[in-house]
């Protein structure tokens, strides 16, 4: 019989849920070894010029977009394992 595998509890310690406005893209749908990458700027309480975020997978959300994410902190740059739009830009 296989081994059951036994979550550590790792990605729920370190998770977090943002809700944030996009500033700014530093590169949008950029494709990277076959993958789409996004890296933005959305606001924070922390960091007056936004906080650096990084999305890997294909994305409609523009500057301006409020969004919500869920990922995790990585030396003050928030890696993103989901991203839903909650209101459009006008």
């Amino acid at each position: 019989m296989p081994k059951k595998f036994l979550k550590s509890g790792w990605e729920e310690k370190n998770l977090r849920l943002y809700e944030a406005e996009i500033l700014s893209f530093v590169e949008f749908n950029h494709i990277q070894n076959d993958k789409f990458k996004n890296v933005f700027y959305c606001s924070s309480k922390d960091n007056p010029n936004g906080r650096m975020c990084i999305s890997w997978g294909r994305t409609a959300a523009q500057a301006g977009d409020t969004i919500i994410m869920k990922g995790r902190l990585k030396d003050d740059i928030f890696l993103v394992w989901s991203m839903q739009i909650k209101k459009r830009a006008n």
